[in-house]
């Protein structure tokens, strides 16, 4: 599978039902070396094994990133969680 190929696997998020899945779990915080105040929190990951991370810096505040397992950098997808959702939504011709 390429990365053209990936689809979601996963997508924490508030209230969650089972801790793992929580947005803020402490588990996901520390998936990243950050300093403070957290700039990227994680809010999910791809069939792939790629992280789905939520912008916190001022600069990227409300965007979603991605990072490939092989890479070191964090890649914009969507300039929002709107935008994002935009992504997921499968065209039926």
């Amino acid at each position: 599978m390429t990365h053209t190929e990936d689809e979601l696997d996963c997508l924490y998020g508030l209230r969650a039902p089972f801790d793992f899945a929580i947005l803020e779990s402490p588990s996901n915080l520390t998936l990243l070396e950050q300093g403070d105040p957290i700039e990227l929190l994680p809010m999910g990951y791809t069939a792939c094994g790629s992280l789905l991370l939520l912008g916190l810096d001022p600069d990227i505040e409300g965007s979603i990133l991605i990072k490939f397992p092989s890479d070191q950098n964090a890649f914009e997808i969507a300039d929002g969680i709107e935008s994002f959702f935009d992504l997921l939504s499968v065209d039926e011709e």
